[in-house]
């Protein structure tokens, strides 16, 4: 994105440069004594001050034109700047005023009538009370924020992050981190598949995931945390792609259960034979159209799952809608997710939902440990966790979502063990292992075991967290 800009500033430059080129050589061909009467004569041509007295030819002509042209987009141009730069300071007035900064035409959900909003792309606008940055690569992100750290010091900053995982970020009080990506693969997971409402929750299930780009890892993550809904459950997760940083980083990766994940590339024979036996194929980037004419033969029998950031939200609601190309295939099992109109909203960067059922779960459990003071509040107890704590805290008040659905069919000790379950997971995902003595600065837990070799004690803290969740 940011060459195209670059490649865009050298052409409009040379452009403007056209009449004074032009006008130049022209004078210079018409017989101009001096190089630099020449070169004043090409300069004069921006404000149609054509010289008498010399013979004409077609470079002088062109410049004739061109020049005030030039001329006239650049009074508009500056005109424009102008206007701009008087309405981004007024918007900054405005209390619930928001500076949204990105690389592409991505729009965010505000509420139009309490939220006053500007997209200055990136060009800094110190007034506004809130800072969306969510430009091409974390990297640019980061070093945008801290470009103007004195600036927004006052103010409330959110960074939206792909590449990074938030459960790796470093705790920074002022601010805000969202996963752009995590928030993709929920919506999948908890919106369109919902893998807790099958009928047969015991039947063998296959789940392929092509891409291993950071959108596939965290759509494998998730769904690791999210797919738990019975304890005799056997999920395979077959994540096809070339790829292979995924495996090397979780080489160590304990289900704790009958789950498994299978690793393939492409190019490997096997892939064609796991599309046909996928009862969900989950594709995490843009692929030809060919390519999706194959998965679309080849998984007839499965539910297939198109990333479409551009398309329709109004389709991506509807299970059987189809937007983007796969609308145009006869595949009555092609489905889009991922539409920024769903991603990008108020709700899921600033107000942030689920951070707030999180923090009133880690209330609730903290005071079922006797661990809650007189004045203690929900802020104050989740300020006195670090950074891997709070997220490990919204991914179990993300996995509530499915407690609170499978509450009628299971008793609290089977919820207790899938949460236990999931748990270990959130923990081996983010490089923690198995010790008989906890070592956080280490990543280091003594309960990173199956849950009937835990001490009753350590039991009752699952089976606390699935009371707190049910309200119980």
């Amino acid at each position: 994105m940011e060459v195209i800009k670059e490649q865009r500033k050298r052409w409009l430059l040379l452009l403007v440069l056209v009449p004074f080129i032009f006008g130049t050589i022209g004078y210079e061909v018409a017989g101009v004594d001096r190089i630099s009467d020449a070169m004043y004569g090409g300069i004069s041509l921006y404000s149609m001050n054509l010289q008498d007295g010399y013979q004409y030819n077609i470079w002088l002509e062109i410049a004739r034109w061109t020049g005030p042209l030039v001329t006239a987009t650049a009074i508009l141009f500056v005109c424009r700047w102008l206007g701009q730069q008087l309405r981004w300071k007024v918007t900054g007035c405005f209390r619930d005023s928001i500076a949204v900064y990105c690389d592409d035409d991505t729009r965010i959900a505000f509420d139009g009538k309490k939220s006053s909003v500007i997209y200055p792309g990136r060009e800094f606008v110190s007034n506004a009370k809130s800072q969306i940055i969510m430009l091409e690569s974390d990297e640019e992100s980061i070093q945008f924020y801290e470009r103007h750290q004195k600036a927004l010091k006052n103010r409330k900053v959110y960074i939206g992050l792909r590449e990074i995982s938030c459960g790796l970020v470093r705790e920074k009080k002022e601010i805000s981190f969202f996963d752009i990506d995590g928030a993709i693969s929920r919506d999948l997971w908890k919106n369109r598949v919902k893998l807790w409402e099958m009928k047969t929750p015991e039947r063998p299930c296959n789940i392929t995931i092509c891409g291993t780009g950071h959108l596939g890892r965290n759509m494998l993550n998730y769904a690791l945390m999210l797919n738990l809904y019975s304890l005799k459950q056997s999920i395979t997760y077959n994540f096809v792609g070339d790829n292979d940083i995924y495996q090397i980083e979780h080489s160590d990766f304990q289900t704790q259960n009958q789950d498994e994940i299978k690793y393939y590339t492409s190019k490997d024979k096997e892939v064609s034979e796991i599309l046909r036996k996928s009862d969900y194929v989950i594709l995490t980037q843009a692929v030809p159209v060919e390519q999706l004419q194959v998965i679309g033969v080849l998984c007839s029998n499965g539910e297939i799952y198109y990333y479409d950031p551009q398309g329709d939200s109004a389709l991506h609601g509807n299970t059987n809608a189809q937007s983007g190309i796969g609308g145009y295939l006869a595949f009555p099992n092609l489905h889009p997710y991922g539409s920024n109109e769903i991603i990008f909203t108020d709700e899921n960067i600033r107000k942030n939902q689920l951070i707030a059922e999180a923090m009133q779960q880690n209330f609730e459990y903290e005071r079922q440990q006797a661990n809650v003071k007189m004045g203690d509040t929900t802020e104050t107890k989740w300020g006195e966790l670090d950074s891997f704590k709070k997220w490990s805290n919204i991914s179990s008040s993300d996995f509530a979502t499915v407690v609170k659905s499978l509450a009628s069919k299971k008793n609290i000790d089977e919820l207790a063990e899938l949460e236990h379950i999931r748990w270990c997971r959130f923990h081996y995902l983010n490089h923690w292992k198995y010790g008989e003595q906890r070592n956080d600065e280490q990543k280091i837990h003594t309960c990173l075991m199956p849950y009937d070799k835990l001490s009753r004690e350590d039991q009752e803290k699952d089976i606390s967290t699935i009371e707190g969740i049910l309200g119980k």
